[in-house]
Parts: structure tokens; C-alpha cells; sequence
């Protein structure tokens, strides 16, 4: 058991894990990574080049995952120090890996949430959001359409604090 990060040694092994904390996909996520080899394992909150898995990390809308604390999650994961990236279910990637999908939520949640912040309603949003920057990931076209009604989902259960917050950071009042 550790709090946020347990070093294991060997002779001539160094293996570090991370706590990502509650945020992002589960409640108890682990970063694994191998300092020397410059490699970092971990599972279910970027892929390789292509989009979030459908609601965000779910199958389920009702369980699309906290999209701030995900965000945070990544942030931290790109500032560790590694050259490989191993994510689990894909191929390896880099650091830019990370970015890409930071990036992608990011842009995803400021266009939703000025879209909601216009009135617009769920359809009108889904016709509205361009994210043809992001064109180029896998899965794009079957996953957009559920990436854009997760982040509507979790923006609008979000306390009326926090989207006070939220619009006040994009100038709406």
C-alpha cells in the first residue's frame, strides 16, 4: 500500500509506481514506470493515436468519467519523465500521445460548454462542434459523435458552481 508513489529497487532495476489518484478512468489508477528504460505504463486514459473511447472512457453515458480531474490526470502524466509510452490496450506512443488527448478534451470542452453556455440543445450541439483537427485519430467518426454527448452529459451534471466558473473562464456571465 502507498500513497502516491512506492520506489522498488533491485540490484540493477528501478521500477517507480505512481498513484494517478481518484481522477481520470477509475478511483485507484497506477502509473508504472521504469525510470532507466525511460518507459511508462499506463492503462485506459490516453491512447495512441485515436480518440477517447466512446463516453469519454465508458460505455456508459452515466459513466463517462470526471473530465477536469482526467485532464489533471494527463497533465501530470506528461510531465514525467519517459520516452516510451505504453498504454495498455495500443500500441506504444510518446508523450505526444498525451498532449493529443489533452488537446482533444480541452478543445472538446470549450466547445461544448460555449455551445451550452448559447442555449443550444444537446442535437444542435452535436451538429455544431468541429473537431476536424483531430480528423486524423482513430476512430474518429464512431467515437465523435459519443465523445460530444459525454462531455454535454458531464458538463450539465456539474454543480451550477462550477459552470458559473466554467463560463466565467470563457467571459459569459
Amino acid at each position: 500500500t502507498f500513497k502516491e508513489k512506492l520506489v522498488l529497487k533491485s540490484a540493477d532495476k528501478k521500477v517507480e509506481l505512481i498513484y494517478l489518484g481518484p481522477e481520470g478512468h477509475t478511483d485507484n489508477s497506477i502509473a508504472v514506470r521504469f525510470p532507466d528504460e525511460g518507459i511508462l505504463f499506463v492503462v485506459d486514459i490516453v491512447g495512441v493515436d485515436r480518440t477517447p473511447h466512446r463516453y469519454i472512457g465508458s460505455n456508459k453515458l452515466e459513466n463517462v468519467n470526471d473530465i477536469d480531474p482526467l485532464i489533471d490526470t494527463l497533465d501530470r502524466v506528461e510531465a514525467m519523465d519517459f520516452d516510451m509510452l505504453v498504454p495498455g490496450h495500443l500500441e506504444p506512443g510518446s508523450v505526444s500521445d498525451v498532449r493529443v488527448t489533452r488537446n482533444y478534451l480541452l478543445e472538446l470542452r470549450k466547445q461544448v460548454l460555449t455551445l451550452i453556455s448559447a442555449g443550444l440543445t444537446k442535437t444542435e450541439i452535436l451538429d455544431k462542434v468541429d473537431m476536424s483537427a483531430f480528423r486524423y485519430l482513430q476512430f474518429y467518426d464512431s467515437n465523435f459523435p459519443a465523445n460530444i454527448e459525454a462531455m454535454h452529459y458531464w458538463l450539465l451534471k456539474q454543480s451550477t458552481h462550477d459552470r458559473e466558473i466554467a463560463f466565467a473562464v470563457l467571459g459569459k456571465k
